[in-house]
């Protein structure tokens, strides 16, 4: 698995990740309820913002490369035909400091509209026990999205 994100506003310019591992269905019931989990193991690298730029000048960063791991905890619940509701739970650990770990909690709430969209209500917290100096350690998104099935 490779990933890779970029979130100036928490004061990292790229991240990267390169990932393998597996995962393990808990529980999958009659496509009424899925609780899966994954774990995975691999290489981490970051572009850091230290400093902001300078006016025409070039912000100062700071290269940061770890073996990481990845676990990852679903649960999809179908509530009728058309309504889902999906929790997701991922923790990220630097395991070169273990203190350096990062938390994403994604809960979602769908509803079909049609064959081919719905409506999804998300809300999503992004949590980094150490983050980049100047930059608070969580975010909250709330989102709202229209889905196009394919």
């Amino acid at each position: 698995l490779t990933r890779f994100e970029r979130n100036k506003s928490a004061g990292y310019l790229s991240r990267v990740s390169v990932t393998t591992g597996g995962g393990f269905t808990w529980i999958k019931k009659d496509n009424t309820l899925d609780v899966s989990s994954e774990v995975s193991l691999g290489w981490s690298g970051e572009n850091n913002l230290v400093a902001p730029a300078v006016i025409g000048g070039e912000p100062t960063t700071r290269v940061a490369n770890f073996v990481s791991s990845i676990m990852t905890h679903k649960l999809i619940c179908n509530l009728t035909k058309t309504a889902q509701l999906s929790f997701q739970g991922v923790v990220f650990n630097n395991l070169k400091d273990l203190e350096a770990f990062r938390v994403n909690s994604y809960t979602a709430l769908s509803a079909s509209i049609s064959a081919s969209l719905a409506l999804k209500t998300s809300f999503q917290v992004v949590y980094e026990n150490q983050p980049v100096a100047g930059y608070k350690p969580t975010d909250i998104y709330f989102l709202s999205s229209l889905v196009v099935k394919m």
